[in-house]
């Protein structure tokens, strides 16, 4: 049927999915922020939130956190085996929003590559047409989960730069992998990432102390292989099951909204 065929059906409980926080990805004084405030606050829908930075932006959320498929996203290379001939990061250019930090994560490549013989792949979500860069020296099409978790296992460091996230999947699927982890405090993937212990974690926007992680994963082998291994210990505890676990408690707990 179609979408205003299913609106005319009468529901007891209606839910709105809330995947971050979507007044950031407009400037002040947009004439759509009074919108989603008031999109994110009505009485007649229950909220979902995939984290609880997520839910901050909306009323009375019930947290809903993703999970990552552990049978796709696995480790498929030893670790004792990457790292050569070249010390390769991994970096995705997921859109152009600016937000996503793929200029930020060049900057930290263009430093790199100044003093250390490097290799760089670039994952890309895009379908369509995707420019080349000269600071990246492969570029990958990620157009399914296997060929994703595959160029994760081809990376000695995955570095992921953006300035906001509502969950930060990307992430957990890179742990997944058993690849060590340089991130940004982009919000949601504050629900999983610990500094120190599966990943190290820099302040957004922050090309110096990203450059400093990265360069500091790229001569302390036992720092990689330690955050790699936390990583894949947290990437396990986030399975699809729990969510689904905590979606049916919000479903069985929620008030009617009965229209």
């Amino acid at each position: 049927r179609q979408i205003p065929d299913l609106i005319r059906y009468p529901v007891k409980k209606r839910f709105h999915l809330v995947q971050g926080r979507d007044k950031l990805s407009f400037p002040d004084g947009h004439e759509w922020l009074e919108q989603i405030d008031a999109a994110m606050h009505r009485e007649d829908f229950n909220y979902l939130a995939v984290s609880a930075w997520a839910g901050k932006s909306c009323r009375d959320p019930f947290i809903v956190p993703n999970g990552v498929n552990t049978h796709i996203f696995r480790p498929t290379t030893k670790l004792s085996e990457i790292g050569k001939p070249r010390f390769r990061i991994l970096v995705e250019r997921s859109t152009d929003d600016p937000y996503k930090g793929f200029a930020d994560a060049m900057s930290v490549v263009e430093n790199i590559k100044k003093d250390s013989p490097i290799e760089i792949e670039c994952i890309s979500l895009q379908r369509d047409e995707i420019h080349p860069h000269p600071l990246v020296d492969r570029i990958l099409v990620g157009t399914n989960d296997t060929t994703v978790n595959a160029a994760y296992g081809t990376a000695d460091v995955v570095l992921k730069t953006t300035w906001f996230d509502g969950f930060g999947l990307p992430h957990l699927e890179a742990m997944a992998a058993r690849r060590a982890l340089v991130t940004t405090d982009a919000g949601g993937n504050m629900s999983f990432c610990e500094n120190g212990k599966n990943c190290l974690i820099t302040p957004t926007r922050d090309v110096q102390a990203l450059t400093a992680s990265v360069r500091q994963l790229l001569h302390d082998q036992p720092l990689r292989e330690k955050l790699a291994h936390g990583g894949f210990d947290t990437a396990q505890q986030w399975s699809w099951e729990r969510s689904a676990a905590h979606l049916l408690e919000a479903f069985d707990h929620a008030p009617a909204t009965e229209t």
